[in-house]
């Protein structure tokens, strides 16, 4: 079951409900271990909907590619930090050698370290880091007028080594890779940084450049999703970004621009898929922000539109029946996939009289997913239907998208 959030912390209650967090030493996961039924007030900000302005069309972070030769890179390092001040180092592993399996066994490590027993992490808690390592929630908790849902593991390089022997154990060996690959590539890059400005390769790390400070951090942000979510949760749940409960109309805009599509389909979709749906689904006795249009997940079936196929019933449970019947009555051309003449004949199957919405909302829902992912042949395949039902369509269309990304930038 998703949790909600409350209501932001009255001032006069904050300081002593951000001391009782604190001291419970298990952080953000002890309260999801605990429990807990809403976001706690602590989290909630002031605003949550504030960001800063998207960038022009067309701005793009400079990317340094470590596998061209040397020259290549060392330009377009010098050139990115004058006119940028930062970049994207790409090809870490064809360069230097750092193992593509690494960044994986890096995120299992840490995913190992917040799900160990409360009282095993607790013992690493604190803001001080002695012995270099330190584990607690949000550093400027005390400081900060929202704390944030996450957890972090800090384990510092320099100037001082850590102690091997505080490093908890089920991420000693990948903090310490982390440290090894961390030094090969602040290497690589002072190389190509002294190579731009004409001074050598080594000129910068003669200088020192490479030692002071280093330090790794491994965030975990507690999931509130306990229990078994209803596939109709799931076929939701990819769009709760930040994964605390509620989906609101910036994070359906962010899913649908992260499975590919562009600017104008994910606004549509984002105010009319809120907009239809979120105040359905309004817990009892909760007023929903005014303008902002949440959807509560826990309460998804509630949003359930008419003139539908019926794959989901009324507590939204998967009804395999009603999945095999679309393709049964609809499938012509081929048994396995749905044309976009058959999809119209669906849609039409499925009105109800004088249901206007639930026909725009089936209307909507079909089209974007028909827009989406048909094949080069104009076939919408069964097994991308069925994906979509329980929600595991979307993380392969975000990680297709970021995988061709990556193709492009090499």
């Amino acid at each position: 079951m998703a949790a909600s959030p409350s209501a932001p912390a009255p001032q006069s209650d904050r300081a002593a409900l951000l001391k009782a967090f604190d001291e419970s030493r298990t952080g953000v996961r002890g309260l999801v271990e605990s429990g807990v039924s809403s976001v706690p007030a602590l989290f909630v900000h002031p605003d949550p909907y504030a960001s800063a302005p998207l960038a022009p069309p067309g701005v793009s972070i400079p990317v340094v590619d470590l596998s061209l030769p040397v020259p290549l890179a060392a330009a377009a390092a010098a050139e990115a930090a004058h006119s940028w001040g930062f970049f994207h180092l790409i090809n870490h592993h064809q360069a230097l050698g750092v193992p593509e399996d690494y960044p994986a066994r890096a995120l299992a490590a840490v995913r190992a370290f917040n799900e160990l027993p409360a009282a095993e992490r607790a013992a690493h808690y604190g803001r001080a880091m002695p012995g270099g390592v330190s584990y607690s929630s949000n550093v400027d908790l005390f400081q900060a007028p929202a704390a944030s849902w996450r957890d972090t593991i800090q384990i510092a390089f320099g100037p001082e080594r850590p102690d091997p022997a505080r490093i908890p154990a089920v991420c000693r060996d990948e903090a310490l890779e982390w440290d090894a690959h961390a030094t090969a590539v602040g290497r690589a890059l002072l190389g190509l940084l002294s190579e731009g400005l004409g001074l050598g390769p080594t000129k910068l790390e003669e200088a020192s450049c490479l030692e002071g400070s280093s330090s790794v951090k491994g965030s975990s942000m507690a999931d509130v999703y306990k229990g078994e979510l209803t596939p109709l949760q799931r076929h939701v749940a990819f769009f709760d970004r930040d994964k605390d409960g509620v989906i609101y109309a910036s994070e359906t805009y962010e899913g649908f621009r992260a499975i590919g599509a562009g600017v104008p389909l994910s606004a549509f979709s984002a105010l009319f898929i809120n907009g239809l749906l979120g105040p359905k689904t309004i817990p009892e006795n909760e007023k929903a922000p005014a303008f902002k249009l949440p959807i509560y997940v826990k309460n998804i079936q509630k949003g359930k539109h008419g003139s539908d196929s019926g794959v989901y019933d009324a507590n939204g449970r998967f009804v395999p029946e009603k999945f095999e019947a679309i393709f049964k009555k609809h499938a012509h051309t081929r048994p396995d996939a749905l044309t976009g003449k058959e999809l119209q004949e669906l849609l039409k199957a499925n009105r109800e009289p004088k249901d206007f919405k639930g026909w725009l909302g089936g209307f909507t829902e079909w089209k974007v997913l028909y827009s989406l992912c048909k094949d080069e042949k104009g076939f919408l395949h069964k097994d991308t239907v069925r994906a979509v039902y329980d929600g595991s369509l979307f993380e392969r269309l975000e990680k297709e998208r970021k995988s061709k990304e990556s193709t492009n930038k090499k």
